[in-house]
């Protein structure tokens, strides 16, 4: 819409095991997939590749579900606690659990338009 404001729009980080990424291994039945709420963030329209500053989100509502949509739970997790030193963060693992957590990866960035593009893990 010509007078929607970037505010309005809305955007996940989706994140998965690491093998869901490089094809190793298909998705088990109770292996949750989680969706990260951010703002959007690409910096022209339409963009192939988008670059996560972790950092610099803010609090994000996060919910992570199981095949099928059944909810395993829900926070709110500041950004820069998702990934600290590149691995799932305390409250990241306390969503989904100690046997996933080691394998989370970013998988995909989706807008409102469910355009699908490559998400590059930035620092801060």
């Amino acid at each position: 819409m010509p007078d929607e404001q970037p505010s309005d729009r809305g955007a996940w980080v989706v994140l998965g095991g690491v093998h869901l990424l490089n094809r190793t291994a298909p998705r088990r039945p109770d292996e949750p997939i989680v969706l990260v709420r951010v703002p959007p963030q690409e910096v022209c329209q339409p963009a192939t590749t988008v670059i996560v500053r972790w950092n610099a989100l803010g609090p994000c509502p996060v919910e992570a579900l199981y095949p099928g949509g059944t909810r395993l739970g829900a926070a709110r997790i500041d950004g820069g606690e998702l990934f600290p030193d590149a691995i799932a963060g305390p409250a990241l693992r306390g969503l989904v659990g100690t046997e996933a957590a080691p394998g989370l990866v970013p998988l995909c960035y989706l807008d409102e338009s469910v355009r699908i593009r490559s998400v590059i893990i930035g620092g801060q």
